[in-house]
């Protein structure tokens, strides 16, 4: 721990004995500006925008919420802001928030279950409802809610203030809500109420509670963004807080540290990739709103940012590397089970994501789809598109920053699409809490397809605790041989992995070659293991080929002699298309077949373990049947 960091945390200890009794500051003016948000035409909304609205909000009224864009939950009217209605359980609490500790729940619950509510998405769908279509019911539930909010969590007492990137996810719906129940016709007075309840806590904690050092991830992106947009619409709050300017100087900064050149997100998580972006791209329109230019080199980050994702991931695929928790930031999407789809169409041709272009218009950046060659982003990853395949090559260093606590050991891992389906996978993210053996292992080399050992003299990188890693492993050497071929070395604890990647286009077919060279322990048995999504099946042609096959397409795979064992496990019949938010739910599995589709969410995969006791080198081919 550095010294800076040091005097950080002797701050934040200051600020919570002073805040024991927090009293808002006399004198500041909550006049709303009209820098942030500016509404569009409401005329011009698009119709999946306005169906989509009239049915989600239909749903939030009836108690039918959804966590995390699928987990169903049944909510009370008004919700219990502390209940994790999935476990059952309701984590009210008198204390102070810097007395708890919101990672240690106990009989099952989850924070990111109780948090999911108080992050207002629904809150800013019926704000949305009440200006769009012109809905009493949801303008005065919306007010009503938010009014039970503030009764039931007082300033940094509970759960819901515990966290300060959940503090600055507040600060920017309540900049939307309050513009659009203001353009709804909602009373001054009402809107002034909630202001003076909301407005000088959020600030004061987001500016005061920053996060630094390892957890300055997106979490910092997401308080700065907060207070930006807060600041942007009340710029009286400043003197709550900090002048506008001041905190868009480290708005930039962080961008610039958090994205790399190529648009790459240093978390090395797709899903907090969008997550951290949206921050930006918001933080970025409400600086400029504002009239505070932002620098030419943190817009083209921006830009280049959602390039990366649209680049780097296919529609509508759920297989994502790294953690994610299927967060969004303002549910301006016309369904949030598309949420992510409909994100990846607006950076790649606005016009086919209405909704999302109704509030932004067009994606200033498109880069044109290259085919038939690899393309490398030096952040971490290579890519590949032919006509029939789609292929995700994971070069990454481990994560962002000491701890790198949204990565996953998924170096060399190869993801693979055929035909626009999902064959090859990337095993998920399953729950941060709910199941340690499970998030452990999902984590972990051994439940990605990079060669390792099965018994390793070595745990490297070592995992610590929930998001923390011991050290992060070296980075990755590459280099390309031709278009159609790329290799990547990465230096292990016991000695060096090779994979090369290799692209044939007269027979349409993929290589996969791998080479271990053992430095500090003796030869041991090597081995790797192949994640299919949930709706394939496996069966065996021969000693070295077998079929791998869906409703929608099959592939062929053929093993070297090298590889001197094989093994596929298919699941029961019964569970397949099934999903749980617990293992235990699925039955009695291995845990080596455990995949998940999104957070709380986990899913039986078949799966093929390959195992050789040399050195290589040892090749698997896939090819169309």
């Amino acid at each position: 721990m550095s010294a800076g960091e040091i005097l950080l945390r002797a701050q934040k200890k200051a600020y919570q004995f002073s805040d024991k009794k927090y009293s808002p500051r006399e004198g500041v003016s909550l006049a709303p500006s009209d820098a942030f948000p500016r509404l569009p035409n409401r005329g011009a909304a698009p119709t999946e925008l306005v169906e989509g609205l009239r049915t989600n909000v239909a749903e939030i009224l009836s108690g039918k919420w959804l966590a995390f864009g699928h987990l169903d939950l049944q909510v009370d009217d008004p919700p219990q802001w502390h209940r994790d209605y999935l476990a059952g359980v309701d984590r009210r609490s008198a204390k102070l928030a810097f007395k708890l500790d919101h990672r240690a729940q106990p009989a099952g619950a989850d924070i990111k279950v109780i948090w999911e509510p108080s992050r207002w998405y629904q809150l800013v769908r019926l704000a949305m409802a009440a200006w769009l279509l012109d809905d009493s019911k949801a303008q005065e539930k919306c007010v009503e809610w938010l009014h039970d909010w503030n009764k039931n969590n007082p300033p940094f007492t509970g759960l819901n203030w515990t966290s300060g990137l959940e503090v600055g996810i507040r600060l920017v719906q309540f900049t939307w809500i309050d513009a659009m129940l203001a353009a709804a016709g909602t009373p001054n007075k009402t809107l002034q109420e909630l202001r003076e309840e909301i407005l000088p806590p959020h600030t004061w904690y987001a500016w005061r509670y920053k996060s630094f050092g390892p957890s300055a991830n997106n979490h910092l992106i997401g308080e700065l963004a907060g207070l930006i947009l807060a600041l942007a619409r009340w710029p009286d709050l400043a003197k709550n807080s900090a002048p506008l300017q001041d905190v868009g100087a480290i708005f930039e900064r962080e961008v610039l540290l958090q994205f790399a050149e190529d648009g790459g997100n240093e978390e090395q998580a797709l899903g907090y990739h969008l997550f951290s972006w949206e921050f930006c791209w918001q933080g970025e329109r409400a600086l400029e709103g504002a009239g505070i230019e932002v620098s030419r080199e943190v817009k083209d980050r921006i830009r280049a940012a959602g390039a990366f994702y649209a680049a780097i991931k296919p529609e509508n695929d759920p297989w994502d590397f790294g953690d994610s928790d299927n967060g969004w930031v303002t549910p301006l999407f016309a369904r949030e089970q598309e949420c992510a789809r409909e994100w990846w169409r607006w950076f790649n041709d606005s016009a086919s994501s209405p909704a999302l272009r109704f509030w932004w218009g067009a994606f200033p950046s498109r880069a044109a789809e290259r085919k038939n060659e690899w393309r490398v982003f030096e952040s971490g990853y290579a890519v590949f598109h032919s006509d029939d395949w789609f292929i995700r090559f994971d070069l990454s260093p481990l994560g962002y920053l000491s701890m790198a606590p949204h990565g996953h050991l998924d170096a060399l891992h190869v993801s693979i699409w055929f035909r626009g389906n999902p064959v090859i996978i990337d095993p998920g993210t399953g729950a941060y809490y709910a199941d340690k053996t499970v998030r452990n292992y999902l984590a972990d080399w051994s439940a990605h397809n990079s060669p390792h050992l099965h018994n390793p003299v070595l745990e490297y990188p070592k995992r610590l605790g929930t998001f923390l890693w011991g050290e992060q492993h070296l980075p990755l050497g590459w280099h390309q041989n031709s278009k159609f071929e790329i290799v990547a070395k990465l230096d292990r604890g016991y000695g060096a992995v090779w994979r090369a990647l290799t692209y044939f286009p007269k027979t349409s077919s993929i290589q996969i070659q791998d080479s271990v060279f053992f430095t500090r322990s003796k030869r041991s048995v090597v081995g790797t293991c192949w994640k299919f999504a949930p709706e394939f099946a496996l069966k065996n042609l021969s000693p070295s080929e077998l079929l791998a096959s869906s409703a929608d397409c099959s592939v062929r795979l053929s093993m070297s002699p090298e590889w001197t064992s094989h093994r596929i496990y298919n699941p029961q019949e019964e569970l397949r298309g099934k999903t749980a938010a617990t293992a235990s739910a699925l039955g009695s599995v291995p845990v080596q077949a455990l995949v998940s589709p999104a957070f709380r969410s986990l899913a039986v995969a078949p799966y093929l373990a390959l195992e050789a006791s040399s050195e290589g080198p040892f090749t698997l081919t896939i090819s169309p049947t």
